[in-house]
């Protein structure tokens, strides 16, 4: 039901990062961690300027394993925004 909504959302208006990023945190506690790792790099390209998305983006990196984009996505965030990662 949620995800729905969120894609209802994201269908009106697909510069909507707060739905990516909630779409991508509901899809991981669901265990869906490349679907997860997706929605929120359509956030990052959406807004490549927002540290919270690196910040994500590098957290789910991260619970997948990918150690390097974990830590590239982390980097990006804090040069983006030191003070918020």
């Amino acid at each position: 039901m949620a995800l729905a909504r969120l894609d209802q959302l994201i269908a009106r208006d697909s510069n909507r990062v707060d739905a990516y990023l909630m779409r991508g945190q509901i899809l991981a506690s669901q265990g869906n961690l490349p679907a997860a790792i997706d929605a929120v790099e359509h956030a990052v390209t959406a807004h490549p300027e927002n540290a919270q998305t690196y910040g994500v983006l590098g957290w789910l990196h991260f619970l997948a394993g990918h150690l390097a984009e974990a830590e590239q996505a982390t980097r990006q965030a804090i040069a983006i925004d030191p003070a918020r990662v």
